[in-house]
């Protein structure tokens, strides 16, 4: 019964896109996304994005800024057509203005080039500082609680420390790249440890002690109300809407009655050429079938062939989920129907499973309700075929009960670590903006007020005013 999983192939309007947490794809996460970048014909355009990715963040509002400050304003302020000299104005008065333009638009430059110096230069120091005080449990306990991050570390910081014990292994590396990806393995799994040491925690006692302190366990309670809320979404995700149900019966009234005619062409593809081959049978396909056939031309070759495999596969599945008696519109509607019952009541059950009283919570509460979590995520694959056809390829739901609680409780160390992340996130964001106002911009503006008048009287004499007489000022 196998409906569910039907239904992923289609990317139509109509439909509520089915999510697949863990598609089974061979090697690395990494190699997975470059190989499907490959596949897109925008790859170029993206692969020049990408270079661009250290922009993100706090360096790049600063340069980005500096360079609107810089190279955009100067323009506005030096030809702003609002300024302007009165009617009768003097060929003199009217040069003065000019230059009075001018003159304020060349302090952007300046202004934007010492915000860059100093604000970068005050940048890195400010975050080491922070990074030091809320990831080192030396230096954390004298932070808030929901601020220290000394269980599961601020990925910076990993890489600060794990960077340091590399020089101190005294180990030589080929290249400075080698050096970079055994520092990046190391930092994903220092904190995978920490994941997976805050998960053992909660399952232990539903609390999380924090080098001695304790986690309220209201925060707690709220984590896992949140991942429940994703966990409906995930599931929810997999209701078909009315026009989707629509499309997709006739979808599946189009391959069955065309089903001699797909085999006869998708079962013996050619090892080459198979574009030109699914073209000139495209043009004797009939009619209706012909959407069968662009769907699949789309793709690049290297998809081709594996689109011509899934459908056939998917006959098959259409087959299984009517089961006795055959295909008919009638019944592969009312069997989707049926599963979008069944999984409308998978939502009410985790709904039930949230904690309702928040704020006196405790460990017990937590770990009853993530054991009830892990029961309604876990099913029967022979007494439950239904749920497994739906959900088989999913990570929310689950057959086998241990990968279940393994996922269940990871999934609260993350939710804990977003949680102190969020609350990091702010303080810092405070932290440098007082920075900012009491230490960078007064600097910035010291400096910009001594700099700017002895540069425009270096390089620009005639908008500073200056007057040479014999060669000197």
């Amino acid at each position: 019964m196998e409906v569910g999983r039907i239904q992923q192939n289609y990317l139509t309007p109509q439909r509520q896109l089915k999510k697949q947490t863990n598609p089974n794809f061979t090697g690395g996460a990494a190699s997975v996304g470059k190989d499907l970048i490959d596949l897109i014909p925008a790859k170029k355009a993206i692969n020049f994005l990408n270079k661009f990715e250290w922009l993100r963040g706090e360096l790049g509002t600063i340069i980005i800024t500096a360079f609107g400050t810089g190279l955009v304003a100067p323009l506005f302020i030096g030809f702003n057509p609002f300024v302007k000299p009165p009617k009768d104005a003097t060929k003199e008065k009217k040069e003065e203005v000019r230059n009075n333009k001018l003159y304020t638009a060349m302090r952007q430059p300046i202004s934007a080039g010492l915000a860059i110096l100093f604000q970068v230069w005050a940048l890195k120091p400010i975050d080491k500082f922070l990074d030091r005080q809320f990831n080192d449990p030396t230096k954390s306990k004298n932070v808030a609680i929901d601020l220290d991050q000394s269980l599961i570390n601020k990925k910076s910081y990993l890489e600060t420390v794990i960077e340091e014990e590399m020089k101190a292994e005294g180990t030589t590396y080929a290249s400075k790249k080698e050096f970079k990806e055994e520092l990046a393995r190391r930092v994903s799994a220092r904190s995978e440890e920490q994941i997976n040491s805050v998960a053992e925690q909660i399952k232990a006692t539903g609390e999380i002690d924090v080098h001695g302190r304790k986690l309220p366990n209201q925060h707690i309670a709220e984590i896992a109300n949140t991942n429940i809320d994703e966990y409906i979404d995930d599931v929810r995700s997999h209701i078909i809407n009315p026009e989707g149900l629509d499309f997709y019966k006739n979808r599946a009234t189009l391959l069955m009655e065309n089903e001699d005619y797909l085999k006869s062409v998708f079962s013996n593809l050619p090892e080459n050429n198979l574009e030109d081959y699914l073209k000139a049978e495209m043009k004797d396909a009939p009619e209706n079938v012909k959407v069968i056939f662009k769907e699949i031309l789309v793709h690049k070759p290297e998809l081709m062939e594996s689109r011509c495999a899934r459908t056939l596969e998917r006959i098959e599945r259409i087959k299984d989920a009517c089961g006795e008696g055959g295909f008919t519109p009638e019944k592969y509607l009312a069997k989707m129907q049926s599963d979008n019952q069944l999984v409308e009541d998978l939502v009410s059950q985790l709904e039930g499973a949230k904690i309702k009283d928040v704020a006196n919570s405790d460990g017990n509460v937590i770990k009853q309700t993530l054991e009830k979590l892990k029961q309604i995520c876990t099913y029967d694959e022979g007494a439950n075929k239904q749920l497994h056809g739906i959900f088989h390829d999913t990570e929310t739901m689950q057959k086998n009960a241990g990968k279940i609680s393994e996922k269940i409780y990871k999934d609260m160390a993350k939710g804990y670590k977003k949680f102190i992340e969020g609350g990091y996130k702010g303080f810092s964001q405070v932290a440098k903006v007082l920075t900012g106002v009491f230490i960078t911009l007064p600097i910035t503006c010291t400096a910009l007020n001594w700099v700017y008048p002895r540069f425009m009287e270096l390089f620009f004499p005639k908008l500073a005013g200056v007057k040479k007489e014999g060669g000197n000022k």
